[in-house]
C-alpha cells in the first residue's frame, strides 16, 4: 500500500514526499528482511525526479499512468499524431 501511495504521489508532482515514503518503505522492507524488486527503480526515479522541480510530466501529457508498459506509452503517443 504504502508504494502504491508513492507511486501516486510521484503521479502528481509531489517527487519530495514520494522520495521520502519510499525511503521509509526500503528501510522497512531491510528491518523485515523482506525485498520488493520494484522498489529501486522507483527510487531511483523518484530522486531523479525530485531533483528536477520544474520537469515535464510527459507521462500526464500522454494520458497514461506513470508505471505504464512500453506499448501503452507507445499507443499513446500515436494518438497524439
Amino acid at each position: 500500500a504504502q508504494l502504491c501511495l508513492a507511486v501516486a504521489c510521484l503521479e502528481v508532482g509531489q517527487d519530495q514526499r514520494a522520495l521520502e515514503d519510499l525511503k521509509s518503505l526500503q528501510s522497512l522492507c531491510e528491518r523485515r528482511g523482506e525485498t520488493l524488486p520494484e522498489l529501486q527503480s522507483w527510487l531511483r526515479i523518484a530522486r531523479h525526479w525530485a531533483v528536477q522541480p520544474n520537469r515535464k510530466n510527459h507521462y500526464a501529457a500522454l494520458g497514461v499512468r506513470i508505471d505504464a508498459s512500453a506499448p501503452e506509452v507507445n499507443q499513446a503517443y500515436r494518438k497524439t499524431l
